[in-house]
């Protein structure tokens, strides 16, 4: 080689650089199934309040409220929301101390013991609130019995509560219904102090939402 000629480098042999492989992870699907489904009914307890506050309402005489019912059988229209849901609702939140439709509305959400008692049924703020609105006396005479029932059997323990009115009223009533009185006088009003209140009196015929 002629040491005047300047050396000429070869390049280095070419050699495949592969990329690392991605890890493999276990990812949130927030998409997919429930793998244990469970019923509605198993969202409380056997012994929960809710149920019981259902099980007064469930006695309650609601035929003036479903005959203001203008979704039937047969006709065109959405069908409305059944009103022994909403009165539980608005029941137990008298118990629980919500008094707000808004609130109420979130909870039907977001608790189960709510969702429990809406049963699979959707229920917004304006249905809550305008079901107040409507039949507002019978429905306040109505909360005032039957939370005074339930104090009375000691079933339940009024948490705070925006609603003064009905919580005095329910615990001065009480101990009327200490003495015992049938069911049925209990939980429709019937020769009770709050007896004899028409639902929806003065308001709009009751519907859906």
């Amino acid at each position: 080689m002629n040491p005047t000629t300047p050396a000429i480098l070869l390049p280095a042999p070419c050699h495949e650089v592969k990329p690392a492989p991605a890890p493999r992870l276990r990812c949130a699907d927030r998409q997919q199934l429930d793998p244990q489904p469970r019923l509605l009914d198993d969202l409380i307890e056997a012994e929960h309040r809710a149920r019981v506050v259902w099980a007064f309402v469930e006695e309650v005489d609601l035929t003036a409220l479903y005959d203001r019912v203008r979704a039937v059988e047969g006709q065109a229209g959405r069908s409305a929301t059944d009103a022994r849901i909403l009165m539980a609702l608005w029941l137990y939140g008298t118990v629980e101390g919500v008094s707000s439709a808004r609130q109420l509305a979130q909870l039907c959400q977001e608790h189960n013991a709510y969702r429990w008692l809406c049963g699979g049924v959707s229920v917004n703020y304006h249905t809550l609130s305008d079901f107040r609105i409507q039949h507002g006396e019978w429905l306040e005479a109505q909360l005032t019995l039957q939370v005074a029932a339930l104090l009375a059997e000691g079933l339940v323990e009024l948490k705070r509560t925006a609603q003064d009115g009905v919580r005095v009223r329910a615990s001065a009533g009480a101990a009327s219904f200490r003495r015992k009185p049938t069911s049925g006088e209990v939980l429709t009003g019937s020769g009770g102090p709050l007896g004899g209140v028409t639902p929806g009196a003065g308001g709009e015929p009751y519907g859906g939402e």
